[in-house]
């Protein structure tokens, strides 16, 4: 076999060799493209928990300063009155036609 047809075998070859690696190995472009698509995911995620993060931030903040709001809260979560309130709690009642409520 002369040298040049042993080149070009090589060649041919070695193409083979990168083109299974590059696309169905393992380790491979699948597995390049499935990285990426966590590391989005990922960064999407992060992105959210830092949107909730600020707000979570922001509403201590105003719980610190605004005494009306402080206020809010503790009546809503606590279910406090003043002296001299009363509380009333209202039963929903059955629909008359049988149907729901919407």
């Amino acid at each position: 076999m002369s040298f040049s047809r042993l080149l070009w075998i090589f060649y041919a070859v070695t193409f083979v060799l990168l083109f299974y690696g590059i696309f169905y190995a393992p380790s491979g472009m699948k597995a390049y493209l499935k990285g990426r698509a966590e590391v989005n995911r990922i960064r999407m995620q992060i992105e959210r928990l830092m949107r909730e993060n600020r707000e979570i931030y922001e509403r201590i903040e105003r719980f610190r300063n605004d005494r009306e709001f402080r206020e809010f809260v503790v009546r809503q979560k606590l279910g406090w009155i003043r002296d001299g309130e009363q509380v009333i709690w209202l039963k929903p009642t059955e629909p008359q036609d049988g149907g729901n409520y919407e």
